[in-house]
């Protein structure tokens, strides 16, 4: 497997390309998980013009937990509003 440092990722691959988002869970299992990690991204990126989005595993119990622990405001997640009617 090959793992390429998320600094070099970014700096040389995204800004590059244009890319201003990024949805990620921080590594293999749900963004919970991978709480760590997903703030350092999002520390990196803050003078950036690139955003995190925290994805899977989110839900409307642990979303505001992972913004709290990460820095990150921006969420995606289908539990995220509960159950629709």
């Amino acid at each position: 497997m090959c793992y390429i440092h998320y600094h070099l990722f970014y700096n040389n691959i995204l800004e590059n390309l244009g890319f201003n988002l990024i949805l990620t869970k921080g590594g293999k299992e749900p963004a919970i998980k991978n709480l760590e990690t997903l703030k350092n991204y999002a520390e990196f990126c803050k003078d950036k013009n690139i955003k995190i989005i925290a994805g899977k595993g989110i839900d409307s119990n642990n979303y505001m937990n992972i913004c709290e622990q990460t820095g990150i405001n921006q969420v995606h997640g289908t539990k995220i509003v509960g159950l629709l009617e």
